[in-house]
């Protein structure tokens, strides 16, 4: 079976290891995004130690690479992690099908940056799913799919992980049902969410003082991508021309008497604004310079005093 792969990052790493090891598996050629290699994602490393004919590319659909593709005779594209829309002219050249891994379930978010909307969107649980390609985006019948719980202490990041994992788990299985040629096919239906690359959190990832601690907590959260990059946008504080990237905050429901946005008490530690509800404790915080910026630095830094308000 010859297999074409097109995708970034651990996750494509993993599944390359594991067709390397699987009798009658053939990877007749690796596409992957140059910008996203590092230490801990060596694709090119990989492939050169171990013969696989592997390119890094900007763009999929130029004809050079959508020839070479034609050229390879895959009989199965998989795609892994991968941030490109594969198009009709591609998927009209493997001799049996093309399959993508998402991190969602079925009928559920089709598109970017999932983790982010889960999160923001304060869903209690989630999964990962391997689907045939269509031309619709993340539309196709499902192959396999599993289910998690998603916590109150998830970030985009603990999420994305959680979906690559549950997908690497799925690989085997998904490989039997392709090798067997006996498909599993769960359709999927219309009414799914779709967010695309110009769907931004409203505010633009600024936090607003006037909403609740819980929807302050889920922004923050589902913006924070750390140690990875960060794909979408930061949560941030903005005051009197100043910026900080908020990446956690901590919450409490007491009840002060100050309206929504004011900075209620300043220490070394501690910085504590006014929300719509309680309390919001700025935990983790960071400069331009991506250095740490907390309590009283983080409160020089933004030109703040106690009493004063933050507008978001």
């Amino acid at each position: 079976m010859r297999i074409g792969v097109i995708g970034n990052d651990q996750m494509l790493l993993s599944c390359l290891q594991y067709l390397q090891q699987r009798e009658g598996a053939e990877v007749c050629f690796v596409y992957y995004d140059p910008e996203r290699l590092n230490p801990m994602n060596p694709i090119d490393v990989y492939c050169r130690e171990n013969n696989l004919p592997a390119k890094g590319i900007r763009k999929l659909h130029t004809p050079e690479y959508v020839d070479y593709i034609r050229s390879c005779q895959p009989d199965i594209i998989l795609s892994i992690n991968n941030f490109w829309v594969i198009r009709q002219e591609i998927l009209d050249i493997p001799s049996f099908t093309t399959v993508n891994f998402h991190n969602s379930v079925p009928d559920r978010y089709h598109g970017l940056n999932i983790p982010s909307w889960v999160i923001m969107n304060g869903e209690k649980e989630h999964g990962a799913m391997w689907h045939l390609v269509e031309q619709g985006i993340d539309t196709g019948d499902v192959l396999m799919y599993a289910s998690f719980p998603v916590t109150q202490r998830d970030t985009a990041a603990t999420l994305m992980v959680k979906c690559i994992r549950k997908g690497i788990e799925m690989f085997p299985a998904v490989m039997d049902q392709l090798f067997s040629g006996q498909l599993t096919r769960i359709p999927q239906h219309t009414g799914a969410s779709y967010y695309g690359k110009k769907d931004y959190p409203e505010n633009g990832g600024y936090i607003n003082f006037t909403l609740s601690c819980g929807e302050i907590d889920r922004l923050v959260r589902g913006l924070n991508y750390m140690p990875f990059a960060n794909p979408c946008l930061y949560a941030r504080i903005r005051c009197n021309g100043n910026e900080v990237i908020v990446n956690a905050v901590e919450t409490d429901e007491e009840a002060t008497g100050f309206s929504a946005g004011t900075v209620v008490s300043i220490d070394e530690d501690e910085l504590k604004i006014q929300c719509a509800d309680g309390l919001i404790i700025i935990a983790d915080a960071m400069d331009e310079e991506q250095e740490e910026c907390i309590g009283s630095r983080l409160a020089e830094k933004l030109g703040i005093r106690v009493g004063d308000r933050i507008n978001g």
